[in-house]
């Protein structure tokens, strides 16, 4: 958790930013994400990961380390499972 972009706790992927100041960040949203809001773009528009607001989100953990076109036959192969239990139950109780 970090409050160094905007002032806000928020689940943040840890960068040089962050590191620098996570220690020191007020709680003063949105004045913070004000502030460190041309930073931001110029990391951005320079493809600077080190700079930008990289938000992990709750279930971050659950990421898999795969190439995207694995994780899109994995999460495809999922879904079929998925409706196919779903319609085994939807005829089951209809």
């Amino acid at each position: 958790m970090t409050r160094a972009f905007s002032g806000r706790n928020a689940r943040g992927n840890r960068n040089a930013f962050i590191e620098a100041h996570d220690a020191h960040a007020v709680a003063a949203f949105p004045e913070i994400h004000h502030v460190t809001s041309p930073t931001r773009k110029a990391a951005r528009d320079a493809g600077d990961a080190d700079a930008i607001n990289l938000w992990a989100g709750e279930a971050y953990p659950l990421a898999r380390e795969l190439p995207a076109g694995e994780i899109v036959r994995q999460l495809t192969r999922d879904a079929a499972v998925a409706l196919g239990l779903a319609g085994s139950a939807l005829r089951r109780s209809g």
